[in-house]
């Protein structure tokens, strides 16, 4: 089949990691069908003179960029006005890269205004639409907040589209439970993990410190960063001796640091910003341990990164790493839980041997094994489609 995707997150210049692991389901998507990908998106961390317009094809996989530099939100309305105009500039700029507009399928990729065009899209040209969602927002209360009319479009497109992916039964339950999706309608397919086979030494065998990572969006509300930092200055008047490491950006980042800052020594915090995914796995590998301290999260790509690297793990229960967390990768604390969180760190520094690495074939998010599962939705929903169309 021939499918045309739109997504609301993906790399860009701003952030590297923006919807990683989208671009991995692309991949995975790609093993078996054509894939065609546009990503239109605003920047603030450099001047682009007008829109900056690439076209990258490898394989089946072809993926257009179109980045621009947002227009000024001080007046709100006219900024609005100003950033949509653009932004349909931009997809146009997208869809001129496109020299074969016949399609079988198109897939959105996270609500609303990518998925909304692809929504309108799909119906001109009569194809059926698939949307995957993996925004925290259907978790924590952020959906209800929005305006009566991005709630409204929102569920529109949930309800018309002809599948709805998610990438786990959390998310799945959430949104059968809010009833913004069929149950017919819904699947569970999971993100695609890759591993690093370069085998960097462990910082650890250097300094004798024990080392901890978390990477995360620096968003403390959902993150809750600022837990850890409290967390590890009370671990650390038992244990003192260990080094917490954190990759990531984003709005809480000044908080953060500060809150590091004042509970933690100099020498027992390290930040090393935003990382490329390669990067990424490569501080992992040189670990000796991960930390999830979320309130809400959809999936966790880095705890599963964490497992397939032998690093052990502290989770808190927040939707998404405990259903695939077992005793054998490492702990599962509730959210919220200080005591029990400094007490899970104590058990896997203490006990690293009773922890081990699970690859991504028994885990099941291999590219392989994803790009069979899609391939398997997408097969369902164009036969479905067909037949409807047909009666």
């Amino acid at each position: 089949m021939r499918t045309l995707h739109f997504s609301r997150w993906y790399p860009n210049m701003d952030d590297p990691q923006l919807g990683v692991f989208i671009h991995k389901h692309l991949r995975a998507i790609a093993l078996k069908h054509e894939v065609v990908m546009v990503y239109v998106g605003s920047v603030n961390s450099r001047e682009i003179d007008g829109f900056s317009v690439e076209k990258m094809t490898k394989d089946k996989l072809t993926i257009i960029t179109v980045q621009y530099n947002a227009k000024s939100k001080s007046i709100p309305l006219i900024g609005t006005f100003l950033n949509w105009r653009k932004y349909n500039e931009g997809l146009r700029l997208a869809l001129d890269q496109i020299e074969d507009k016949k399609f079988d399928l198109v897939h959105a990729h996270v609500l609303l205004r990518s998925a909304f065009y692809a929504y309108k899209l799909a119906k001109r040209i009569n194809v059926p639409l698939i949307v995957s969602e993996h925004w925290h927002g259907f978790l924590n209360g952020e959906f209800e907040k929005r305006s009566w009319y991005w709630k409204y479009l929102g569920k529109k497109v949930l309800k018309e589209a002809d599948a709805v992916h998610v990438v786990s039964k959390g998310m799945k339950r959430n949104m059968l439970d809010k009833k913004l999706v069929d149950k017919s309608k819904i699947k569970v397919i999971a993100n695609v993990v890759d591993k690093n086979e370069n085998t960097p030494p462990k910082l650890s065998a250097k300094d004798g410190k024990w080392h901890l990572l978390t990477v995360a969006d620096l968003s403390d509300p959902i993150k809750n960063i600022t837990g850890s930092i409290q967390s590890l200055a009370k671990y650390a008047q038992k244990n003192n001796h260990f080094v917490f490491h954190l990759v990531g950006d984003g709005p809480d980042r000044n908080k953060i640091l500060a809150a590091a800052e004042a509970n933690l020594k100099p020498e027992q915090f390290a930040y090393h910003g935003r990382l490329e995914n390669d990067q990424v796995l490569e501080q992992i590998q040189q670990m000796d341990a991960a930390l999830i301290n979320s309130r809400k999260e959809t999936f966790s790509v880095f705890a599963a990164e964490a497992i397939m690297h032998g690093l052990p793990v502290v989770s808190t229960k927040c939707g998404g790493p405990e259903e695939f967390i077992t005793n054998k990768h490492g702990e599962l604390v509730k959210v919220g839980d200080q005591e029990s969180l400094i007490e899970a760190l104590d058990k896997i520094r203490n006990h690293p041997e009773n922890y081990q690495a699970n690859d991504a074939d028994e885990l099941g998010f291999t590219e392989e094994s994803i790009s069979k599962k899609f391939d398997k939705l997408y097969r369902k929903v164009a036969s479905n489609y067909l037949e409807t169309a047909s009666k």
